[in-house]
């Protein structure tokens, strides 16, 4: 009994406290053994209640009739099965925890690393024109050097770099709606499919 209330006081502490502040690799393997000790504790008290001599429960009584407090050994073999079974479920319990804790800071490190993406798109999106139209105005050749155009000119190719940019972007987010509509339609006329088919 000392050795299961170790384990339920440890594999609640792993639970409650350790795996929703950090989840790890050694958590589960921790998990694991305590998995395998709890079914070894259950098996050897189980042979201990198969194999004790009914006469062992004849000395309790007579024990208890003369004023002394001791627990039928039974008894206390049976409530240990009981509380081993109970415990095994609470670590299966616990790999279901740890397992979506896992995927949740997963999926919350994938929206990071969109959110990170969508910035560095918005940096190029931003410095790509600034780059082609100093590409263009600092070539090197004389149908640019030696031309008279007036300042505003490279402010005029800059716009007109800005707006061709957002043009596309616009273009390519409406695309990506259309094939997020698609797959929402799909879904729905499979839903519907197999609604008509069910009884």
């Amino acid at each position: 009994m000392d050795n299961l209330a170790f384990h339920t006081v440890r594999l609640q502490q792993l639970a409650f406290e350790e795996i929703p502040t950090g989840p790890s690799i050694q958590q589960n393997t921790e998990l694991h053994e305590a998995r395998r000790k709890i079914a070894i504790l259950a098996k050897d008290v189980a042979n201990m209640l198969h194999w004790m001599p009914s006469s062992v429960r004849d000395d309790v009584a007579k024990a208890q009739r003369e004023g002394a407090f001791v627990w039928f050994p039974d008894d206390a073999a049976r409530q240990v099965i009981s509380e081993a079974k109970a415990l095994d479920q609470f670590v299966m319990d616990t790999f279901q925890l740890l397992m979506s804790t896992i995927s949740v800071l997963a999926a919350e490190s994938g929206l990071d690393e969109a959110r990170s993406a969508q910035k560095l798109m918005w940096l190029a999106s931003v410095y790509l024109p600034l780059t082609m139209v100093t590409g263009i105005f600092g070539m090197n050749i004389r149908e640019v050097n030696d031309s008279l155009l007036p300042w505003w000119a490279c402010l005029l190719a800059l716009v007109a770099m800005v707006g061709f940019t957002g043009t596309i972007l616009f273009v390519f987010d409406k695309m990506a709606d259309r094939r997020r509509g698609n797959k929402g339609y799909s879904i729905e006329v499979r839903k519907l499919s197999l609604s008509s088919l069910s009884p």
